[in-house]
């Protein structure tokens, strides 16, 4: 599978709500040598657009927000070793926050 096919569709298991699916991709993609970085912005970030435009449009739910940070969190607790071993790193630096007290931490959280 190319890695613009794996990236729609781990869009897409994220989309549907689908963790296993979403797990076994996210294991796909790093054993292609695909960088955590890439998984993230191409694949898992693009279904968390989707899913949050779709509660703001109520036509998503409270739940799906939360689903998907699980999702999230579950993709960060595989992606996050590979980051800080600086194993795949090309001089990307990420920055992970949030303002003091909100709760907001979707996919931050391990």
């Amino acid at each position: 599978m190319s890695k613009e096919e794996l990236f729609e569709k781990l869009t897409q298991a994220v989309v549907d709500i689908d963790e296993d699916d979403a797990a076994e991709l996210i294991d796909e993609a790093i054993e292609a040598g695909i960088s955590p970085m890439e998984i993230l912005t191409e694949g898992l970030q693009p279904g968390l657009t989707i899913i949050g435009d779709g509660f703001e449009q109520h036509t998503r739910f409270t739940v799906d927000l939360v689903m998907a940070g699980d999702i999230m969190r579950d993709a960060m607790s595989k992606l996050r070793p590979i980051m800080e071993s600086g194993a795949t790193s090309k001089g990307e630096t990420m920055i992970l926050g949030t303002v003091e007290g909100d709760e907001h931490y979707l996919g931050k959280q391990v």
